[in-house]
């Protein structure tokens, strides 16, 4: 969903413009477009438009990043380009082809100011200098197409991983972080999330980047966290019955990084799903279990003890068994 703010002011009257376009404006072109512009917060996987629909808005992000995706007739996708703070969303409003053949969804959450298509045209008109910017983005943007068509090619997995997160790291600002799950990565490169899983790994091991699973998403309750947890890494789908104690501790990162873990445990009851579908790039292996085995399994004695009490609690209930 598009939330759109009615103070359509954008950030560089108040100080610094965090899109490069806008900002690259003289401060007569500026003035020509600034009372159009509304700015909107996107969040993670919002649309903003439809592949050959008609473009009836062009979005210049400012903290957002937008992933413009190719659906093909099986249903199969892949990230064609990346549109951050550099750029433009929705050139063929410019261009006078109205469509484009790509979907647009966002891929980091942030803002974006948006101008009506027309509106965009009118500007343009007054604005010779406006004209020219964008026929310089236009040929930046094909540029960067050509390189990806080329990285997807010749590079491997880990190659291809390693370009997304620095492109999207220069387009997020604001610091060496951002959220991201290697779900939504797989889909940007069209590859099977065993393989970003295994890219992850690479890149952490040369100490090149630094993750941690388990993580809330927007808008997610902790126990909708566990569910989807435990599907993406198991291929079991459950449903919670009951909350289990908490577990916390600290653990030392690269640079002497003290940080602080909860770990959250829920009772599940099996609703479908096959333990031989477990993802290989997450974890070494999944499967059924008695109590007595699986509690053996166990390396530390927290762990062990929620365990004993999932237990019991099972024992009380009549749950469901695969």
């Amino acid at each position: 969903m598009v939330k759109a703010s009615r103070n359509s002011r954008p950030a560089a009257s108040e100080g610094r413009q965090p899109n490069q376009l806008l900002r690259g404006l003289t401060a007569a072109d500026y003035a020509l477009i600034v009372p159009h512009l509304q700015r909107v917060a996107l969040g993670v996987g919002d649309k903003i438009s439809d592949a050959n629909a008609r473009t009836r808005y062009v979005f210049f992000p400012e903290t957002a990043v937008l992933s413009l995706i190719l659906v093909m007739a099986d249903g199969a996708a892949v990230e064609a380009a990346t549109v951050g703070n550099e750029g433009v969303v929705g050139l063929a409003a410019f261009l006078g082809t109205g469509a484009m053949t790509t979907q647009c969804l966002t891929q980091i959450a942030g803002d974006a100011q948006r101008l009506p298509a027309e509106m965009l045209l009118r500007v343009v008109a007054e604005s010779p200098a406006l004209a020219v910017l964008l026929l310089r983005y236009t040929q930046a943007f094909i540029n960067q197409l050509a390189q990806s068509v080329a990285c997807n090619r010749l590079h491997s997995i880990d190659q291809r991983c390693a370009r997304w997160l620095l492109m999207t790291h220069d387009r997020v600002g604001g610091g060496d972080s951002f959220d991201l799950t290697q779900e939504f990565l797989s889909y940007m490169l069209g590859v099977r999330r065993e393989g970003v899983s295994a890219a992850s790994r690479t890149l952490q091991h040369l100490g090149i980047i630094s993750y941690r699973r388990g993580h809330i998403e927007d808008g997610e309750t902790s126990e909708q966290t566990a569910v989807r947890e435990v599907r993406e890494e198991t291929g079991v789908t459950g449903r919670v019955v009951a909350a289990l104690p908490e577990i916390e501790y600290w653990y030392v990162e690269k640079g002497n990084l003290r940080v602080h873990k909860r770990v959250d445990y829920f009772l599940l009851e099996y609703e479908s799903g096959d333990a031989a579908d477990f993802d290989a790039g997450e974890v070494s292996g999944a499967g059924w279990f008695g109590w007595d085995e699986g509690l053996a399994k166990l390396s530390f004695e927290n762990e062990r003890r929620v365990a004993e009490q999932a237990r019991m609690l099972a024992g009380s209930l009549a749950l469901a068994v695969p």
